[in-house]
């Protein structure tokens, strides 16, 4: 029990030294308060200090404030956010602030270090005074360590980006030339020795890497491949039916010719020419060459049946018009009285023979004319 009572008074001793940490101080631009033990600032009242009431109440019952206990303090908080004392070699806060985050820089601070070892590191400069409260020094820091870690990002990135250049230069200059690189079989541990004597090799950090960048321009090299294979095949192909259509503008190639007589109407020069003769099998075999021929010749026999199409048309509309006088010639006589509902071919066939009428419809056939003025005259009778 008197261990016991010993003990109860250092306990309480300990709790108010904990309490007793933790400090009221005021943000000059808002008026708002923020709280600090030197290690943690923040805007939330901790349950470790009494409520504001009744802080105010034993301020008051004192006769001075908090800030009257600490004239340092007070001599801080007292100066404007924008103009530092008559002291400072600083011509405003934003100056200030400035030159403290220029002591971060000049110290290398890191992105990840502690308030304790920046205070450590630093607390010493001059520098230091020009954020005049803990709270600016924390806010400062925490901007610099933001904008410096961005900073850092992209200086990584772009060393990473300067890497990757320079392995594939080391990869466009090397594999080329490399008996034992095939593109599309070769593994990266095939060629691995070939590239690990350049220095460029281990721009890249590590082996992993390394062996993705080498599949991608693989893949990368192949994909270009295959767009120089598949132009040289589409140009060889436009020049070979230009080189058809040659021969069908001199009468060589028509709508009925087949493959063995369009060679065989070729000349040797003819057959070796460049657009025709057959070259590598990628990229025109003889194959190839009878496939342009035939889709060549099916679009000329779709063309001259166009034009037979057209000519039929072209043709029953002029017999139409011709069938159409023909039976104007009928009503005129009709009109005139050479014709009545009783006439029969035979007494008007002599008088119309001559007429350019007739003549028009009996070239479309021997028995049109007759046809057409037996219905003239059925029409009539109806």
């Amino acid at each position: 029990a008197t261990a016991a009572s010993k003990d109860t008074p250092s306990a309480a001793n300990a709790t108010t030294a904990a309490k007793s940490k933790w400090q009221t101080y005021s943000d000059e631009s808002t008026g708002k308060k923020y709280y600090s033990d030197g290690v943690t600032t923040t805007w939330v009242r901790p349950s470790e200090l009494p409520p504001e009431d009744a802080e105010d109440k034993s301020k008051q019952k004192r006769g001075v404030s908090f800030q009257d206990e600490n004239p340092r303090k007070k001599k801080r908080h007292s100066q404007t956010a924008d103009a530092p004392s008559p002291q400072s070699p600083y011509a405003n806060k934003a100056e200030a602030l400035a030159a403290f985050k220029g002591l971060l820089l000049a110290k290398d601070i890191a992105p990840t270090t502690k308030w304790a070892d920046v205070l450590r590191v630093c607390g010493e400069d001059a520098r230091w005074s020009a954020a005049s409260t803990t709270g600016e020094r924390k806010q400062a820091l925490a901007e610099y360590q933001t904008k410096r870690a961005n900073e850092l990002r992209d200086v990584k990135r772009q060393e990473k980006v300067r890497a990757k250049e320079a392995f594939v230069r080391l990869l466009t200059e090397v594999l080329p030339k490399e008996k034992k690189f095939t593109a599309g079989a070769s593994r990266f541990m095939d060629i691995r020795d070939s590239l690990s004597k350049d220095d460029r090799f281990y721009a890249v950090e590590d082996e992993t890497s390394r062996e993705e960048l080498f599949y991608e321009w693989v893949e990368e090299l192949r994909k270009k491949e295959e767009r120089g294979k598949r132009n040289k095949r589409r140009e060889a192909k436009e020049g070979c039916i230009k080189f058809l259509k040659g021969k069908e503008e001199e009468g060589k190639l028509t709508f009925a010719s087949t493959w063995s007589t369009f060679l065989s109407s070729l000349t040797p020069t003819e057959l070796l020419d460049t657009r025709f003769a057959t070259t590598s099998p990628h990229i025109m075999s003889d194959s190839d060459r009878q496939l342009y021929f035939s889709d060549h010749v099916i679009e000329l026999q779709n063309a001259e049946d166009e034009k037979r199409r057209r000519i039929r048309d072209a043709r029953r509309r002029a017999e139409k018009a011709q069938r159409d006088a023909f039976r104007e010639a009928l009503v005129k006589m009709a009109k005139e009285g050479l014709i009545v509902p009783e006439t029969r071919w035979r007494g008007i066939e002599e008088r119309v023979s001559g007429d350019g009428e007739f003549e028009a419809v009996q070239a479309q056939g021997r028995e049109v004319a007759r046809e057409l003025f037996e219905d003239f005259v059925y029409d009539w009778k109806e």
